[in-house]
């Protein structure tokens, strides 16, 4: 059981607005009644900033199988998953502060803690995720490497690229794609295209 890659790349999505729309609006508006000393009631509200990042994380964990080649794996994603969870939790306890030259925690590692988790419970292959809801999503890595590869034709990136279209944002996330197969098709992850947007 649990859900898959194409379920995370949703929820990731979902998170990502959620974010936005709360830094956006919310948070603007109250600088901006704070700033005019207009009178308000201040709204708190949760920040899912960190769910983002460390859903980021998971798709940067990722990017780095696909860049492994023939030697990167679901297995390896888990694993690497698996540490970055442990150093996570490290440093949440305190105990990486401990460690001989480790460098100063960001607030975000610290978070991640209490935001990915390696599933014993459903058996090997599993994480969970904890959402904006405070919902645990279990979430099964098969196939994720797999799935995470999305190539484009080239004459759909030529076109993208073309002097037409000078959107510097297109550019941007074509500049790392990677053409394979002579020029029949350009290798764009999933996981990269995440992180540039």
């Amino acid at each position: 059981a649990g859900l898959g890659f194409d379920q995370l790349c949703s929820n990731y999505a979902d998170e990502r607005l959620h974010h936005v729309f709360l830094r956006c609006a919310v948070s603007k508006v109250q600088s901006d009644y704070l700033k005019e000393g207009l009178r308000w009631e201040p709204i708190d509200y949760p920040d899912n900033g960190p769910i983002v990042t460390a859903m980021e994380k998971i798709f940067e964990l990722l990017e780095d199988q696909h860049k492994r080649g023939k030697h990167g794996s679901d297995a390896h994603f888990l694993e690497a998953l698996q540490i970055h969870v442990r150093h996570s939790r490290n440093v949440r306890s305190g105990k990486a502060a401990k460690v001989a030259k480790a460098p100063k925690p960001t607030v975000a590692e610290a978070d991640e803690a209490n935001i990915l988790s390696i599933s014993r419970v459903a058996g090997k292959g599993h994480f969970t995720v904890r959402h904006y809801n405070r919902e645990e999503i279990l979430y099964s890595a098969r196939g994720f490497r797999e799935q995470n590869e999305d190539v484009a034709h080239a004459d759909v990136v030529e076109l993208a690229l073309a002097d037409c279209c000078q959107d510097p944002f297109i550019a941007e996330l074509l500049s790392d794609g990677r053409h394979t197969n002579g020029a029949d098709s350009y290798k764009l992850t999933v996981s990269c295209s995440h992180s540039l947007s």
